[in-house]
């Protein structure tokens, strides 16, 4: 076989349940690839950038596998590692720089969807307002983090007026220093559809349907939260789940959610591998949430993992794939 640097998050001395978790997923994704037959070299990547170079020039690999989604503690930061990559000519598995800086960026994001007449909500921004209803339940977020970092119950709230509204923006700034936008709560039904890049084409495994077990008995929103997705002691992320099958009638929905899917693909020319959330309305109709084009792999409840694994792949397979991309 060959020799794998796997390029991963710096642990810090005092790691936040997300991080600790993505260098757990970066262990995982290490075992798999050695039961594969591979040599694999587990490399950090710090701001320390020298030190990084120097070490993957020593390991002398075939490929660099690079899961990378936090440097020095800031999420939004991640795109340094693949730039740096392809600035010294180094192929890698994943997105590119160009990719992960377009969809990093939540409004550029929305805006180049809308362009493609996807089904995307309007927002509120400092200096932006479209489609703005008052009186409606927005959920607020920051601009350039991912992984729910920011996202708690006390980030949906019923919105009167735009200089309320803004001025609400501006106290998350100033408590954060990130910039935040606003977009309509959609209080319904949340799935998640996982994508891989295939040589020239593109598989779009089974949508996953997320479920809130008991939150209906107001223990929690329902909507995923930091809590929800990381820290493992809470209600929330202990009565998070999945589904993948669905009943007769949702078939014209499941099918439009994997239609959307490969337009958003195609539309943002995506690579490597990809997570489109959506949510679905009172009416059925299903809007385009985020797009996350460096998710976490062994994620537990309706990931990338999981739903390779519900269409016939296991691990194995699906890191074969994503390998076979660089």
């Amino acid at each position: 076989m060959s020799r794998i640097v796997l390029l991963h998050n710096h642990l810090p001395d005092q790691p936040t349940y997300d991080q600790l978790e993505a260098f757990e997923g970066a262990s995982i994704i290490a075992d798999e690839l050695k039961k594969l037959g591979h040599d694999v070299v587990m490399t950090p990547f710090s701001l320390n950038i020298p030190e990084t170079i120097d070490a993957i020039r020593k390991a002398d690999a075939q490929h660099i596998f690079n899961v990378v989604d936090d440097i020095a503690g800031d999420d939004s930061l991640h795109t340094i590692a693949p730039a740096v990559l392809e600035s010294l000519g180094f192929t890698h598995t994943g997105a590119s720089t160009s990719i992960l800086t377009t969809t990093s960026d939540k409004l550029l994001t929305k805006k180049l969807l809308r362009m493609r007449n996807l089904p995307i909500l309007g927002w509120v921004s400092m200096n932006e307002a479209v489609d703005f209803t008052p009186g409606a339940a927005y959920i607020v977020k920051p601009v350039n983090h991912d992984a729910s970092i920011g996202i708690s119950e006390e980030s949906v709230r019923v919105m009167d007026d735009l200089s309320s509204f803004r001025n609400h923006l501006n106290a998350c700034r100033k408590r954060t220093g990130w910039d935040y936008f606003g977009e309509p709560f959609i209080a319904g039904r949340e799935f998640w559809v996982a994508m891989v890049e295939c040589g020239s084409q593109v598989e779009v495994f089974p949508p996953a349907e997320i479920k809130f077990n008991g939150y209906a008995d107001g223990e929690a929103p329902q909507f995923i939260t930091y809590r929800a997705k990381w820290e493992r002691d809470s209600f929330e992320y202990n009565h998070l789940g999945a589904r993948f099958d669905f009943d007769p009638q949702d078939a014209p929905l499941i099918e439009e959610i994997k239609r959307l899917a490969l337009a958003c693909w195609q539309a943002l020319n995506l690579q490597g591998y990809v997570r489109l959330d959506i949510r679905v309305d009172a009416q059925g109709h299903p809007w385009i949430i985020d797009v996350n084009a460096n998710p976490y792999l062994p994620f537990h409840h309706g990931g990338l993992l999981d739903a390779a694994q519900h269409a016939g792949w296991d691990f194995g397979r699906l890191l074969t794939a994503i390998l076979n991309q660089d």
